[in-house]
């Protein structure tokens, strides 16, 4: 089976859809959107930018799972920032 690339760009309406979940204090809804784009992400080999989105929004997703919707929140705003090329904000 072919697994297709992530690029940041496939991420971003993923995860800015979860960031408006967030906003919302919907936990739960978020965190269901930050698990399969946190598996996808940490399926890439070689990809030093891959690996380090996948750990941001991993945090994220555990600080959903501990209930803390502002460190989530702050965890996606960073990567926002620091991964997301300028080209696609």
């Amino acid at each position: 089976m072919l697994i297709p690339f992530p690029s940041f760009e496939s991420s971003l309406t993923g995860l800015l859809d979860a960031a408006e979940e967030l906003r919302l204090g919907r936990l739960v809804e978020a965190g269901a959107i930050l698990g399969p784009i946190q598996q996808q992400l940490s399926r890439v080999r070689g990809s030093v930018r891959h690996a380090r989105l996948a750990q941001h929004v991993a945090d994220a997703l555990n600080a959903c799972h501990r209930g803390e919707t502002e460190c989530a929140l702050h965890v996606l705003v960073t990567a926002f920032t620091a991964f997301i090329p300028r080209r696609a904000a």
